[in-house]
């Protein structure tokens, strides 16, 4: 045995040995912490290129830190919210999901990559894909603060491929659950939806008229109200005194600054803000509810103009598209010349929740990729070609052909719905523009008979209205409490019927 003295140096060089391989962890920690809360507030005071190399500084520093996981899960969502970079965002979110099971920050990678999955859906594949994510947030980790959102987007999703029932169930649990979370107005209104898919009008305004109970002080009653009025109006009013469903029929000559020369067409955007484009102003104008112009965006000449689920604009503008940022030309191709050549005339542009684009040119439909990249004529303009294109939420395709009759195709391309020219209580003599309402409903507008012909979802007809002060109604728009708004160019001016 060494004597004392030597034993006490061998713990000594042990000791030594030994208490840097502990402390190493901690101190790697405490720096890395230091980095972190570094990063996060240089993020919060949007200094970001700091932010960023702090939290990639981190990560290659300190790859087995407790803040590593924490550093990529802010550079993911600093790519997702500012960046707008989806393969960037992805590839962070990723790194989570494969190296850091079971920590916090997992279930936000899941429900991270679930919105970028679905939001970037081009197939019921990936909306199947983005909803598996939102489902594992929801089933590993069901005490995660996202897991309210994921209730509410899984919803979404199956509201998107069409599983009411389940959609309805996501949407239930998110409002009860969590009713006084972010997502449980929208999740109670997308409730009343969903039910009135199912054929369940009257509880679907039941659920509906919740969220103006619960939620009187959220911008989601106001939709609310939109929709109860809507519904009301059709399911309820039309049965008992269908004379007064358009009590009000009043012509408005729009004031502003711009003096409106001309109507290529009409939209409301999902703030009720009617935006009118003028070819001959080269302006899509700005309305408020006063019918007073309010602003505008430039364009080139601007035909019909079409607004997405979230407030995207997009215009028919001779050779291309018009948004709020740009002008995109177009070009397709013919399939008997295999060439690429420059849209002629776009008339009219609908998009589905896909990011497909639909071009009414000449007559035909072309449809065109998310990244406007053509890729079919989806309706030939021989034998009478089209007149008018309206898209609804589930995303059927109508068509309004220069023979009078209106198809409408689900989205894979399949007919659901034929309107002939004349059926039981109406013959259109001279339908210009078709446009659907936020339930789907599809109003046709015939000049000739100075008329608006409403139909119900299965394509028969529930209503029509016909103005007898109207000289030369051409274009069609319909706010979310289903008013209908019908330029006449003769008057001019806007007919408003409420």
């Amino acid at each position: 045995m060494p004597p004392m003295g030597s034993r006490v140096l061998i713990w000594l060089a042990l000791t030594n040995l030994v208490l840097p391989g502990i402390a190493q962890p901690q101190q790697q920690d405490a720096l890395a912490e230091k980095m972190f809360l570094s990063g996060r507030n240089l993020m919060r005071d949007k200094y970001y290129q700091q932010a960023i190399q702090d939290f990639k500084s981190l990560i290659s520093s300190y790859p087995a830190s407790n803040f590593t996981d924490n550093a990529l899960l802010e550079l993911g969502r600093y790519y997702y919210h500012v960046e707008r970079n989806s393969q960037e965002a992805l590839r962070f979110f990723q790194q989570i999901i494969d190296g850091y099971q079971g920590r916090d920050t997992t279930a936000d990678a899941y429900y991270y990559k679930g919105l970028l999955l679905s939001e970037g859906a081009g197939s019921d594949q990936q909306l199947q894909d983005g909803l598996a994510n939102f489902l594992r947030t929801v089933q590993f980790y069901p005490n995660s603060l996202v897991v309210e959102d994921s209730l509410y987007h899984a919803g979404l999703v199956e509201q998107r491929l069409q599983h009411y029932e389940q959609a309805a169930e996501y949407f239930e649990r998110c409002a009860t659950e969590y009713p006084s979370g972010v997502a449980a107005p929208s999740a109670q209104l997308a409730l009343g939806d969903a039910l009135f898919y199912m054929g369940k009008t009257d509880r679907s305004m039941q659920e509906i008229q919740r969220v103006r109970d619960l939620y009187a002080e959220r911008p989601d009653a106001s939709a609310a109200l939109r929709s109860l009025a809507l519904l009301w109006r059709f399911y309820y009013q039309l049965k008992i005194d269908p004379g007064s469903l358009y009590k009000s029929q009043e012509l408005v000559v729009p004031k502003g600054p711009a003096l409106i020369q001309e109507c290529g067409g009409m939209v409301f955007d999902p703030n009720q803000v009617l935006l009118f484009s003028d070819p001959k102003n080269a302006r899509i104008h700005i309305i408020g509810s006063d019918l007073r112009v309010t602003g505008g965006l430039g364009a080139r000449r601007p035909a019909g103009v079409f607004a997405d689920s979230d407030g995207g604009v997009v215009a028919a503008d001779e050779t291309g598209l018009t948004t709020r940022e740009r002008f995109y030309p177009l070009t397709w191709t013919k399939p008997e010349k295999h060439e690429s050549q420059p849209v002629g005339d776009a008339e009219d542009v609908i998009r589905t929740s896909f990011g497909d684009y639909y071009v009414l040119e000449s007559g035909r439909v072309l449809h065109f990729s998310r990244t406007l990249v053509f890729d079919s004529v989806y309706a030939p303009g021989s034998g009478g070609g089209v007149e008018s294109i309206s898209v609804d939420a589930q995303d059927r395709i109508a068509l309004l052909f220069k023979d009078k009759k209106v198809n409408i195709y689900d989205r894979r391309g399949k007919l659901v719905v034929s309107i002939p020219a004349a059926g039981p209580g109406y013959a259109f003599q001279d339908p210009t523009q078709i446009r659907f309402d936020s339930y789907a409903h599809l109003y046709v507008l015939d000049r000739a008979l100075h008329a608006i012909h409403i139909f119900d979802r299965q394509g028969k007809l529930i209503y029509q209205s016909v103005v007898t002060g109207m000289r030369s109604p051409k274009r069609l728009a319909v706010n979310g409490s289903g008013d209908i708004y019908v330029w006449d160019d003769k008057a001019p001016g806007i007919w408003v019927l409420k």
